[in-house]
């Protein structure tokens, strides 16, 4: 899980073509003056949504965790709220999707980040970290988000 002000996210580098490809379309354009809307950088392996969620409290919300995607939360509107834990934590509530690439859980115990991701900020989620999304610990609101899917397996 990394956690920046979305300025930064240019100095970050992986070895995977897919999150290079995703970090250049982000260092390249200003998503938080674009055209809001979905917006597909490689077929199928990189693109991003734009979501709008109303949060609800953490007791109502299970951790997802993905196999084959890493997901950048960037808000647009709002402020966002992500916990998160090691995918290998949870217990599995809601067995894997491979279509939609994505399997639920819960976790109880004290191991876990939470992230407060106003806008201008970014957190990035690997198929390792399991995470905690639509949730908040306060009064829930209403977030917009772009939330960039990138295939890295």
């Amino acid at each position: 899980m990394i956690y920046d002000n979305l300025k930064n996210i240019g100095k970050y580098h992986f070895d995977n073509e897919n999150m290079e490809k995703a970090i250049a379309f982000l260092t390249s354009n200003d998503l938080l003056n674009m055209e809001q809307k979905r917006y597909e950088i490689v077929k199928d392996e990189v693109y991003i949504n734009l979501l709008e969620i109303n949060q609800m409290l953490l007791s109502e919300r299970d951790y997802e965790a993905h196999n084959l995607f890493a997901d950048i939360h960037i808000p647009v509107e709002g402020m966002d709220f992500i916990r998160s834990t090691e995918t290998s934590n949870l217990e599995v509530t809601v067995p894997y999707n491979e279509n939609a690439d994505v399997f639920f859980g819960s976790y109880e115990e004290n191991a876990y980040t939470d992230s407060y991701i106003p806008v201008g900020y970014f957190g990035l989620y690997f198929p390792e970290d399991a995470h905690l999304v639509n949730g908040t610990k306060n009064e829930p609101g209403k977030i917009k988000k772009y939330v960039v899917k990138i295939k890295v397996k």
